[in-house]
């Protein structure tokens, strides 16, 4: 008796069940998982195809009827067949996914949840429930529990403040976290209103204005596809995994000697303060 071939979901194991057994519920033998045997549609009424077949063989076309292609999921004959389990359909239900609790402290105020880099125990507001908070201790971001309240308040961009010029650049993309392909400069220009000269003419001004002109850049990572969408500003280049339309790391100024960087991406912005832990001042 031929068989139905199939995958399990969960552990990609080989299975088959009988033909009659098309549509049951079953368990995997080997993960435990629930799987339901596959119902795959007989084409009773072949179709003859007259352009699959040479023109000199015109008496053989009534003997050769066309053949609709298997789906790909019956086609598992790698294996010999005494070495895929059996499938043994019970009676039980599929199982349903109960989601967990959120944990809260006894007055119900705020919600406990452990840090996922440093394991200290945070306590966060209401208000602040599913927004990208930082934590006090390692000062790292992370994604609260909960539901946010408002749709726009997510905490991004965040904020990230060093103290150095020289800086480490997460080798990734900061827009989608692929593998990246090229970089993409940040400048800013300082002007040093105090040693700018207002005496004498517009060419000892001038003069004076270039002398206390600074200019740095940063050249910071991006891959071919977030280039795109970041140079024409358009949501159809994105993919699902892009966070901003326009650039995700920008610069936001800078103060004495601190420089201010914002951040679309928080698992980037992590990854940035690692890298410069000893710069950085959130």
């Amino acid at each position: 008796m031929a068989h139905t071939s199939f995958l399990c979901p969960n552990c990609q194991a080989r299975l088959k069940a009988p033909p009659e057994k098309a549509g049951a519920r079953s368990k995997c033998p080997r993960c435990s998982h629930p799987v339901q045997v596959p119902q795959f549609p007989i084409d009773t009424n072949p179709e003859v195809r007259d352009d699959l077949l040479p023109a000199s063989q015109e008496s053989r076309r009534a003997l050769v009827p066309y053949i609709p292609p298997m789906p790909i999921e019956v086609i598992y004959d790698a294996l010999p067949a005494e070495d895929i389990p059996e499938v043994i359909p019970v009676d039980e239900p599929i199982p349903t996914v109960t989601p967990v609790r959120l944990r809260m402290d006894k007055e119900r105020k705020y919600y406990l949840m452990n840090c996922p880099y440093c394991e200290r125990e945070l306590r966060i507001r209401k208000q602040d429930a599913g927004k990208v908070l930082s934590c006090p201790s390692c000062r790292l971001f992370y994604l609260s529990p909960g539901k946010r309240r408002r749709s726009g308040d997510d905490g991004l961009p965040v904020e990230v403040r060093v103290s150095a010029y020289v800086l480490g650049w997460p080798l990734c993309c900061p827009c989608c976290l692929s593998p990246h392909d090229t970089f993409i400069p940040i400048s800013h220009t300082r002007i040093n209103w105090a040693y700018v000269s207002s005496y004498g003419g517009i060419t000892d001004f001038i003069t004076s204005l270039i002398s206390n002109t600074e200019q740095k850049h940063w050249n910071v990572p991006y891959c071919w596809n977030c280039i795109e969408h970041v140079r024409t500003k358009r949501e159809r280049y994105m993919k699902r995994e892009c966070c901003n339309v326009e650039e995700a790391v920008s610069y936001a100024g800078w103060e004495g000697s601190f420089h201010a960087f914002k951040f679309y991406h928080w698992k980037y912005a992590s990854l940035f303060v690692v890298q410069n832990r000893d710069k950085c001042l959130i």
